[in-house]
C-alpha cells in the first residue's frame, strides 16, 4: 500500500525526491504513484529535486516521463 499524502501534504514521491532517495522514487514509480502529483506547497517532485540539489533523483524523474510544464505556486515549471 502506498501512501497518497502525509499531513504536510507531500506525498511519499515528494519525499523521497527532497532527499534524493533514487532508489525509493524508483520502487515508488514502479509500483504506480502519481509522478505528475503537485502538492499545493512544493509543486512536483521534480521541483523538490531540483529545489534540493538532487540531480540524479532529479534526472529519474525526467527519464520516467514527469511533466516538465507543470508549475508551482510560484507559476515555476
Amino acid at each position: 500500500m502506498i501512501l497518497t499524502n502525509t499531513n504536510e501534504q507531500h506525498s511519499p514521491l515528494h519525499l523521497a525526491a527532497k532527499n534524493g532517495h533514487t532508489d525509493i522514487v524508483r520502487l515508488l514509480l514502479m509500483n504506480g504513484i502519481d509522478i505528475n502529483r503537485v502538492t499545493m506547497n512544493d509543486g512536483t517532485a521534480l521541483h523538490v529535486a531540483c529545489r534540493n540539489g538532487r540531480y540524479e533523483t532529479a534526472k529519474l524523474l525526467l527519464e520516467c516521463g514527469i511533466d516538465i510544464n507543470l508549475r508551482n505556486t510560484f507559476e515555476q515549471t
